[in-house]
């Protein structure tokens, strides 16, 4: 069995939903109001990332990455550190 074919496997064995209804799903949007106010007039689109949105989660061992981008009008640093508020 080559690496590539035991991969899929696995990820076929261990596959975890990833629809509307999953709990990936229903966590990101208890964030997303979140996000969209911390972000503001910044944000651009807010979107799964990572295994959930590559279709390879498996239930041994997944987090769920949201990857929120946001227009750069105004400074990285205050960005990052408008996190903290």
């Amino acid at each position: 069995m080559t690496a590539d074919r035991y991969v899929f496997s696995v990820v076929q064995q261990y596959a975890v939903s990833t629809g509307a209804g999953c709990p990936a799903s229903k966590a990101a949007n208890l964030l997303v109001p979140l996000l969209k106010d911390w972000a503001g007039q910044y944000l651009l689109e807010i979107h799964f990332s990572g295994s959930y949105a590559k279709g390879t989660a498996i239930s041994l061992g997944t987090d769920v990455d949201i990857f929120v981008s946001v227009d750069c009008g105004q400074p990285v640093k205050e960005i990052y550190w408008s996190l903290f508020q």
